[in-house]
C-alpha cells in the first residue's frame, strides 16, 4: 500500500505498472500475482483495507460523546485519515473504483459503513435524527455526503484541511438527517 501511494503521488495511479509496484515493494512479479490478479485488484483491496483506521480507542472516544457529536467525530476521524494517510491519491482510487464499478467499495458490509449505521441508530434511539427515513438510506446518504466532501477536496486541489471543509457543510448535513 505504501508503495502504491508513493508511486501514485510520483506518477499517477493509472501510470503505475505491476512491475513498478514490485520494484518499489521489493517483491517478485510472481509473488504479486500470487496475491492479486491485477493492479486493479490490489487497488480495490487497498481501498477496502482503509477500514483498519478504526481503532477500538477511536470508537470508544466517539461513544463517550453525545450521539450527534459522536457521529461527527467519527466522520471527522475518517476524513483526517483520508487526508493524512491517503492524500490526493484517494481521487485516483475513486476514479479507478468507479471505472471498475467496484460496488464492494461502497458496500453496507464494510466496517466503515456498518459503524456509520450503528452511530445513526444511536442518534435515532436518542431522538436526535428524523424517523421519516430508513436507516439504510440515511447511512447511504452519510457515506455519499462524506464522499462528496472528499471529491470536492480533491477537485479543489487538496491544499485546504479536509476536516475543515467537512465542518463547513456539516450543518447542512445535520439539517438533512435531523429533519430540520
Amino acid at each position: 500500500m505504501e508503495a502504491v501511494n508513493a508511486l501514485a503521488q510520483e506518477k499517477g495511479l493509472e501510470s503505475i505498472t505491476v512491475r513498478d509496484i514490485c520494484e518499489r515493494s521489493g517483491i517478485s512479479n510472481g509473488s504479486f500475482y500470487h496475491h492479486f490478479s491485477s493492479k486493479e485488484a490490489l487497488i480495490r483491496h487497498a481501498y477496502l483495507e482503509t477500514d483498519h483506521w478504526m481503532t477500538p480507542e477511536l470508537l470508544k472516544s466517539c461513544d463517550a460523546l453525545p450521539p450527534l457529536e459522536g457521529l461527527l467525530a467519527f466522520l471527522e476521524a475518517y476524513l483526517g485519515y483520508v487526508e493524512n494517510e491517503l492524500g490526493p491519491v484517494i481521487k485516483e482510487y475513486y476514479i479507478l473504483l468507479m471505472k471498475d464499478n467496484a460496488s464492494a467499495a461502497f458496500c453496507a458490509d464494510r466496517p466503515y459503513v456498518r459503524e456509520i449505521s450503528r452511530r445513526l441508530t444511536i442518534c435515532r434511539n436518542a431522538g436526535k435524527i428524523s424517523q421519516r427515513y430508513k436507516l439504510g438510506r440515511l447511512a447511504l446518504f452519510t457515506v455519499r455526503f462524506v464522499q462528496g466532501c472528499i471529491l470536492n477536496w480533491c477537485v479543489e486541489g487538496t491544499d485546504f484541511c479536509l476536516v475543515d471543509g467537512f465542518r463547513k457543510y456539516s450543518g447542512l448535513f445535520l439539517d438533512g438527517i435531523c429533519g430540520k
